[in-house]
């Protein structure tokens, strides 16, 4: 399935412009330089794709998120310093 970036893109630049606009109409020159310098990097799309337990690709925003809690949930709730492997 491809993804038209197009759409996205143009809503993005449409956001960054309207925010810049608004930026400028309050006279904050620190706040507007910001906006303008985050413009000129353009769009990047962001791919989230991850491998499930069984090396397939997973492309699903609530899985990942799903899988990455429980990653950083076994790698951070450690009970006792013998659990931690020794490198």
């Amino acid at each position: 399935m491809l993804v038209d970036s197009s759409g996205k893109k143009k809503a993005y630049l449409k956001a960054k412009i309207d925010e810049h606009e608004t930026v400028s109409k309050i006279k904050k020159i620190l706040g507007a330089f910001i906006v303008e310098n985050a413009f000129k990097k353009s769009y990047q799309p962001r791919i989230n794709i991850m491998k499930d337990n069984k090396e397939y690709l997973v492309t699903d925003y609530h899985i990942i998120l799903a899988r990455r809690r429980k990653y950083f949930s076994q790698l951070l709730n450690v009970l006792s310093v013998n659990e931690v492997r020794q490198r």
